[in-house]
């Protein structure tokens, strides 16, 4: 039912288009879908820009230390505002950022 809706708002169904449609159409995220986070990519990007480290990454993005040690240590999923918070500064979008639904 959801993924038909989704289809219908967005065309397709990417992970992250799947996310955001459903934060728009209010769906309690944590009880509806998981997602993993490419953290490969936010590495990769923030090294290119010369932010080798999680403190770098903290201060380009303004997003706490704690927050990006946890998430860069698969210790925890960030929320796809603070995804879109890290990502934005690299160039990155929450297609870039959000692995397959889990």
């Amino acid at each position: 039912m959801l993924a038909c809706k989704l289809d219908e708002v967005y065309g397709s169904c990417t992970a992250a288009n799947s996310l955001v449609a459903a934060l728009h159409m209010g769906v309690n995220m944590p009880t509806l879908i998981s997602y993993s986070v490419r953290t490969d990519r936010l590495r990769s990007a923030a090294a290119a820009r010369g932010d080798h480290t999680g403190q770098a990454i903290h201060r380009t993005t303004g997003v706490s230390a704690g927050v990006i040690s946890r998430t860069l240590n698969g210790r925890t999923v960030p929320s796809l505002k603070t995804l879109i918070r890290l990502g934005a500064p690299y160039g990155l979008t929450l297609d870039d950022l959000v692995g397959d639904a889990l």
